[in-house]
């Protein structure tokens, strides 16, 4: 799945750890692969917003390498690759609009 991300075959992998009862939640501990602007991204998450990190990758090979050893809750994955914080943009505000309709039908 890794290869074909690389190749463009495939817009993302998510790998998600799964699990009843684990700290954090299992929905919020998984690690994912992106090709963008033709470099592989890798974000991991273990938990809530500040436990979101993501890093470039040189190749589809040491993703390959940081997936398994992820997969394995190894610990060698950690330092692979140079991970970053990850800072999502704050969601715009939704504006609402209100219609009211006569009573012939029309707004």
């Amino acid at each position: 799945m890794v290869q074909e991300v690389a190749d463009g075959d495939c817009l993302f992998f998510v790998a998600e750890r799964r699990g009843a009862g684990t700290d954090p939640p299992a929905d919020e501990v998984y690690l994912q692969v992106t090709l963008e602007a033709a470099v592989l991204t890798v974000e991991h998450r273990e938990g809530g917003p500040d436990a979101h990190f993501v890093a470039a990758a040189p190749e589809a090979e040491m993703v390959t390498r940081v997936l398994l050893d992820w997969a394995r809750q190894g610990s060698w994955w950690r330092a692979a690759l140079p991970w970053a914080p990850l800072v999502l943009p704050a969601p715009k505000p939704v504006r609402r609009r209100w219609f009211s309709r006569s009573r012939d039908g029309r707004t």
